[in-house]
């Protein structure tokens, strides 16, 4: 039986996290499964043919995005005061391929990214990194 493609993709976001260096416990951690889940996604990783260069190209950046596999409700906290939930979101962005080219998104359109971690960062610091862009600018 193939993996259904949700399984792909977590395999696949497994092995970017290790690729850059973490640990089977922080990437259950950043999923929110088990350390075994990692292990079992870790081995289908390997049975995975590469993806393929012409499909790559055609991909968007959010098909790239590590957060595609994860929990919603990680990257959009209730309310900007809980550290831990924030810090957590923030390191599975920094381990993320599409770190910059979402960052790019949200600061292009802040319209649509008005709440939520987006490119590692708060709306706070969008509002800050916009407002220093525009500073420079002038």
């Amino acid at each position: 039986m193939s993996p259904t493609p949700r399984t792909v993709e977590r395999a696949r976001t497994v092995a970017r996290l290790q690729r850059a260096g973490y640990t089977q416990d922080v990437i259950a951690y950043h999923l929110g499964v088990t350390s075994r889940t990692v292990a079992r996604l870790h081995i289908t990783s390997k049975t995975l043919p590469p993806e393929e260069e012409p499909m790559a190209s055609i991909r968007t950046w959010s098909d790239r995005a590590a957060c595609r596999t994860a929990d919603p409700e990680l990257f959009f906290p209730l309310t900007y005061n809980d550290a831990k939930q924030i810090k957590r979101a923030k390191s599975f962005c920094h381990a993320c391929p599409a770190l910059q080219d979402c960052l790019n998104y949200a600061l292009d359109n802040p319209d649509r990214t008005t709440d939520g971690i987006w490119g590692g960062t708060t709306p706070e610091e969008r509002r800050r990194i916009r407002l220093a862009e525009r500073t420079t600018a002038a």
